[in-house]
């Protein structure tokens, strides 16, 4: 029982802290600083990152979970080494091309909430200015979810929930210095830089306990950072031949066409590269279609 507490109890701080955080960030927008929509057109992107984070970054995480907490019980620390090397390689391959392209068609994505006849200008402006800086904080907390895995497999918790709810504290702090100067662009910045100091001292953590190979990792999101622009300016090149953003059809329409393309551009070059992250993709799905 001390044991289960002991793991919660840094849970129920780090939830308490979010929560705090929120009711702070929702008091910000309506304080009349912002117009009116503002707190809509946030929680609109809000809940387009996180579908995407939880797609292609959390599901991932929670699948790979069971066996770092088998190669973890079992001490075998080489195995959890590689395999944690393999779930950030596998992660970012599919959240690069994610942020990419929901920084090129953020308004595209925020338009499908729009089902009424009427344009909001100041919702959207929010919503698609606010998504379009979080899309960039995609692969640096793509990386702290596995990260943060590999504690929670070791049944190091308290480590890793007060590294994060240092940095929720540090991204509303970032909130306050950043808006001012970069308007909505700056939630997502804040998000983004609050993500890489994370990212920073949770590898820091885990280097000085087991040791990690961040040369294969640093060359792996030297290729997949570069497809996952490339895809972005097919995605933007092609967003301009089509209606402009703003309601449900036309924001589905720029997603669905836009957004294929910069996708098939991003698996079209991985291919040719011959990036193992895409045929282990590849044969998930086969299996599937069994």
């Amino acid at each position: 029982m001390r044991r289960v507490l002991n793991n919660m109890a840094p849970f129920t701080l780090t939830a308490g802290t979010r929560q705090i955080l929120n009711f702070y960030v929702q008091r910000l927008l309506s304080s009349g600083q912002y117009p009116l929509g503002t707190v809509t057109g946030y929680n609109n992107a809000e809940a387009l990152f996180t579908l995407a984070n939880g797609l292609f970054v959390v599901s991932p995480a929670l699948a790979y979970f069971p066996r770092f907490a088998q190669q973890a019980a079992e001490r075998d620390w080489a195995a959890f080494r590689a395999l944690t090397l393999q779930a950030l390689r596998l992660v970012t391959f599919l959240a690069a091309p994610t942020s990419a392209l929901l920084f090129v068609l953020s308004g595209q994505a925020v338009s499908i909430f729009n089902l009424g006849r009427t344009f909001d200008t100041a919702k959207f402006q929010a919503g698609s200015g606010i998504l379009e800086g979080w899309a960039l904080a995609l692969v640096p907390w793509a990386i702290n979810t596995i990260l943060l895995r590999t504690f929670y497999a070791r049944e190091r918790v308290r480590e890793a929930v007060t590294v994060s709810a240092v940095g929720f504290v540090a991204e509303v702090l970032l909130y306050r210095l950043l808006t001012p100067v970069f308007g909505y662009f700056g939630f997502g910045l804040a998000t983004t830089l609050a993500g890489i100091g994370v990212s920073a001292a949770l590898f820091a953590m885990y280097r000085r306990r087991l040791g990690f190979p961040l040369r294969p990792l640093l060359l792996h999101l030297a290729r997949v950072l570069p497809l996952a622009l490339i895809a972005g300016v097919v995605a933007w090149g092609v967003a301009h031949f089509l209606p402009a953003p703003g309601r449900l059809l036309p924001g589905l329409l720029g997603l669905v066409v836009a957004g294929g393309a910069g996708g098939a551009a991003y698996l079209g070059l991985a291919l040719t590269l011959r990036l193992p992250e895409l045929n282990g993709v590849l044969a998930r799905f086969r299996r599937r279609g069994k």
